[in-house]
């Protein structure tokens, strides 16, 4: 068994780094050889704290900041699992998530601890240690050997977003997430001098790529709390930031700084543009004048990155998504799960060393996400003469937005409670910040539709996060259907998205964005 975990990785950068920056979260700094003790600590108090009869799971209720990191690779140390909670999910959707991948720890803050309390007394038969991280920090004299982990094992459930229901728990063990840290460094020429910049939350596996990625490889992480285009350029320019994954829809609201500051942020030397496609006429107006590596990737979280566009491929490959990463496989399937000829399209399967371990304690659900040894990927497209994959559309009832997986079932079901509403449909919109917006269509015999939705957005509030928000609603007397009597949602969806409905307008005023990139090519 092969016991050289991450931790025993990040260790060994430790001890070679040794006061060099390890993280720069905010206004604080700390060094490779503090983070490596405070991961040390945190162990000891885990191990005080836990019930060892198995490996204990511990979810990381926590914004991104030093503390959260260490938890991590001291979980890792350990051969815990570590569950990333998304905190802007309500308290009982918190609850429902730790009990769907048996938690037994919960790390918070302390200003959410109250909150988080008040869910956990409602479930008077799930009992889980509650600690602030501020606890879990505290100095101790206690020392505890390293014990013998398996990396294969599960390490890391990450949650899919947005589900009140049945949410979809990926589980990756440490090898996986070794190997796909070394994948970044392979495909990004990443090394121990690379300034590595995080805008992304610890839940989301990006947010995970880009914390692990500098610490294993000794080179230093800048750490945001939260995105807006100034902070990002701020941290770039200030901390010399030469490497990062941002997420489509930050590079939409990038788009300005980057392209009218690039004298700003020069030390930037490699940029990858992740989690949903991009407007076409952005991505040329960055490969023409962004003076760095751009990279466009296609992946998921269950087989990270899947092909990459780099920087030396042809103009003509442009529209693509890149060629397949090594080791990795890409065919197209029909419905049938056969194989389609050469440049037609179908549901894209990914087969990669770097694949999940399945979804945690659903063996039926795993078993239909593949065919054979090819995760599904449930989007469509297709691979030309050369083997360059294209991105079409999706093929699950799935929205992304601003990179987060949100499924309109959890929308619609609280929702359909309302006694005025008959059915509802939510829908994604096209949008230019995002990628894709949240929009409800909902059938109603009311008039008072301005009275319906405000009860609805606050119904909403209560129930469900920030993210799963529709940004706009519209009140009809009833939903179309199919032939065979379902919700024709391919025909709402291209009847909205053909209104020039644009509901991110005041979001982008408020943070100064300008989406409107057509004007640079006239």
């Amino acid at each position: 068994m092969n016991t050289s975990g991450m931790y025993q990785q990040f260790k060994q950068q430790a001890l070679n780094q040794g006061d060099k920056t390890a993280i720069i979260f905010e206004q604080q700094t700390i060094s490779y050889r503090r983070l490596l003790e405070l991961c040390d600590t945190i162990a000891s108090q885990l191990e005080q704290r836990i019930d060892r009869d198995q490996p204990p799971h511990v979810a990381l209720h926590l914004k991104n900041c030093i503390e959260q990191a260490a938890c991590a690779f001291a979980i890792a140390r350990q051969g815990m699992v570590a569950i990333p909670v998304n905190t802007t999910l309500k308290a009982e959707q918190l609850v429902q998530s730790c009990l769907a991948t048996d938690v037994q720890l919960i790390v918070t803050s302390s200003h959410q601890l109250k909150q988080v309390s008040q869910a956990l007394a409602a479930h008077e038969h799930y009992t889980p240690v509650l600690l602030t991280a501020d606890e879990l920090t505290t100095d101790t004299a206690h020392i505890i050997s390293e014990p013998i982990v398996d990396i294969d094992a599960a390490f890391i459930i990450t949650l899919s977003s947005g589900s009140t229901g049945e949410p979809k728990p990926i589980v990756l063990s440490q090898r996986v997430k070794q190997l796909r840290s070394q994948q970044s460094v392979g495909l990004f020429d990443v090394t121990s001098d690379d300034v590595i910049l995080c805008a992304s939350p610890f839940f989301h596996s990006l947010g995970q790529r880009l914390t692990f990625l500098p610490l294993l490889h000794g080179g230093t992480l800048v750490l945001l709390d939260g995105f807006t285009p100034a902070k990002w350029i701020n941290a770039t320019r200030d901390h010399g930031v030469t490497f990062t994954i941002p997420v489509s829809c930050h590079l939409h609201a990038l788009q300005e700084p980057l392209l009218n500051n690039s004298q700003d942020i020069k030390t930037l030397r490699g940029l990858v543009s992740s989690s949903a496609d991009i407007d076409p006429q952005l991505k040329h107006l960055l490969l023409e004048t962004l003076n760095c590596q751009f990279h466009e990737m296609y992946g998921a979280s269950e087989v990270a990155t899947a092909s990459n566009l780099a920087p030396q491929a042809p103009k003509s490959k442009e529209k693509s998504v890149g060629l397949p990463c090594p080791g990795v496989d890409i065919k197209i399937l029909d419905d049938q799960q056969q194989e389609v000829t050469q440049g037609e399209c179908g549901e894209i399967a990914v087969n990669s060393p770097l694949m999940f371990s399945g979804y945690y304690q659903k063996p039926e659900l795993t078993a239909a996400a593949k065919n054979g040894n090819y995760f599904l990927t449930g989007d469509l497209g297709y691979l030309d003469d050369e083997g360059y994959l294209y991105f079409v559309s999706r093929k699950k009832d799935i929205i992304i937005s601003g990179g987060i997986n949100i499924y309109p079932a959890d929308i619609e079901s609280v929702i359909k409670q309302h006694p005025q509403i008959d059915d509802c449909s939510v829908i994604a919109i096209q949008d230019s910040y995002l990628g894709e917006a949240v929009y409800a269509v909902c059938a109603t015999r009311t008039q008072d539709h301005q009275t319906l939705e405000r009860e609805l957005r606050t119904s909403l509030g209560q129930h469900l996060a920030s993210f799963q928000q529709p940004l706009g609603y519209d009140f009809i007397p009833a939903l179309p259907l199919t032939a065979s009597g379902k919700i024709d949602k391919q025909g709402l969806r291209k009847d909205y998205n053909n209104r020039g409905l644009d509901l991110t307008a005041t979001m982008r005023r408020l943070l100064n964005i300008n989406t409107d990139i057509k004007q640079r090519q006239d």
